[in-house]
């Protein structure tokens, strides 16, 4: 259940907007200081391709490289002689910088990290869910027009809550802010403002990275939040300046700032923006936030990135191993031996046994498969272990949040149920924020309704083999009924 609203305060002072400055809107909330290097490497594991090669080999920047020396105790830097730490793909000990290069050059990553996360996304969302008041059988007008256009870019609520799930998966907390009209017109150009025809409040999403700071009660409910936004912004024919927005939001108020670039040898500077009271009564923002054991990028980014580092390895290797090498066994001088020319089309006599000379002997070397082999059989090992890391997930579902409904008939496969009771966990936690969310719009707009959200919970996890099988069953049992036999054909 959700917490109730608090009453607005009336006893709180006003706070001093126009004294605030840089450094008060760019200080960082300590879990952020903390886990802000490795969400740029989470994202880069999802997204794979290109842009990830290019990263994998680069120097490593976002780990602290200190090599402890056992005898001291002392820490020290990693020795300017050795190899450097790469951001994925790992440079072995001495190996020549060329041939890092060159194997770097070869590297595939297989997005198995993203196709999981998106495993989950796609299934949590397969089924759309019934959003009511808790007190009405209908609702309010601007209810349609939120679950229809939720940001002014035409994303529906459903859609919006999505994509903001996954970025939960990537870097374990989201959220977005709920913003009134006089908010969002601060937040906007002059030109924005007529295009989008602000009418209604607006949800703006905010990345892990844009979630500044904030401070909690005992309660863990929000007191105040920082977030910050960027934009690329061109006044042709000048060029591309980038323009960052601050906003601050509290239980009864709200101002935003623009970030302007000082000029040679000058600070930056902040302009006010904007300032007011939202009337909401609680910070009009809503986190989306998932356990750490249900934290799927940082379980499996190590995974990964091993996973890649081996396989790169392999593929390595079996290049190599097809390139056979030309051997001639002789006992002549080594430059008469380099001498010789081997080739397609070129016939080349070999001496036989004469007196104190042995016979020259000329065949074709090469390397054993055999540490290819033990590779393979590893990957594999390897690869399974990651599916079952993410089944293992299942028992750090809190029971109270996860309302799964485990069905014996379509869900007796053990395989299926892990990731049904996973999924069931991660619906509690986005039905709460739905449900938040449309009791502070709501109070926003001057209602009080109360939200009833249901669904997230009900998954026909199944692959294509198994819908196959199922229809196959069933049209053997040949049902008489016409209507049965063509509500069997189309599902």
């Amino acid at each position: 259940m959700a917490p109730a609203l608090q009453p607005i305060p009336t006893d709180v002072p006003a706070a001093p907007f126009a004294a605030i400055d840089l450094s008060h809107l760019t200080a960082k909330h300590p879990e952020r200081t903390v886990w802000e290097p490795l969400w740029d490497d989470y994202r880069l594991l999802y997204r794979g391709g290109e842009e990830f090669r290019r990263a994998a080999g680069q120097v490593s920047t976002t780990r602290t490289h200190l090599a402890q020396d056992i005898a001291t105790g002392v820490w020290a830097t990693q020795a300017a002689t050795r190899n450097p730490i790469r951001r994925f793909l790992h440079q072995l000990e001495a190996e020549p910088h060329e041939k890092y290069l060159a194997r770097w050059n070869r590297a595939v990553y297989i997005n198995d990290f993203g196709a999981i996360i998106d495993y989950f996304v796609h299934w949590l969302f397969s089924q759309p869910p019934t959003i009511r008041p808790e007190d009405s059988a209908e609702a309010p007008p601007w209810f349609e027009i939120l679950s229809r256009d939720c940001d002014g870019k035409r994303t529906s609520f459903e859609h919006f809550v999505r994509d903001t799930f996954r970025e939960a998966l990537l870097t374990r907390y989201t959220g977005w802010a709920i913003g009134t009209p006089d908010m969002a017109v601060a937040l906007m150009s002059q030109a924005e403002v007529e295009e989008n025809e602000i009418a209604g409040v607006r949800l703006t999403a905010y990345r892990a990275e844009e979630i500044c700071d904030w401070q909690t009660n005992e309660a863990d409910d929000l007191e105040w939040v920082v977030l910050s936004k960027q934009r690329l912004v061109r006044d042709f024919p000048a060029g591309r300046r980038t323009v960052e927005t601050f906003l601050y939001l509290d239980r009864a108020e709200w101002a935003a700032w623009e970030r302007t670039k000082g000029g040679e040898g000058q600070q930056d500077q902040v302009v006010l923006q904007g300032e007011g009271s939202h009337g909401i009564g609680a910070v009009p923002f809503v986190v989306l936030e998932v356990p750490f054991g249900l934290w799927v990028a940082n379980k499996l980014a190590m995974w990964a990135i091993d996973l890649f580092n081996q396989v790169s390895m392999l593929a390595d290797g079996q290049l190599l191993s097809c390139f056979l090498q030309p051997c001639l066994w002789t006992n002549e001088g080594d430059m008469n031996a380099q001498a010789r020319v081997f080739g397609p089309g070129i016939l080349r006599n070999l001496r036989t046994s004469s007196g104190d000379r042995g016979e020259e002997k000329f065949g074709w070397v090469a390397p054993s498969t055999e540490p290819l082999r033990f590779s393979s059989e590893q990957i594999q090992k390897r690869l399974n272990e990651g599916y079952r890391i993410v089944h293992q997930m299942s028992v750090a579902v809190d029971p109270s949040s996860a309302s799964v409904q485990v069905r014996s008939g379509v869900s007796k496969t053990e395989d299926r149920l892990p990731t049904e009771i996973i999924l069931g966990g991660y619906g509690g936690y986005v039905r709460a924020a739905m449900r938040k969310t449309l009791d502070l719009v709501s109070r926003a707009l001057g209602g009080a309704e109360r939200w009833y959200v249901v669904g997230y919970d009900h998954f026909n996890v199944r692959s294509l083999d198994e819908e196959l099988q199922t229809a196959a069953l069933i049209r053997s049992l040949q049902p008489k009924s016409p209507t049965a036999r063509k509500i069997i054909e189309k599902n």
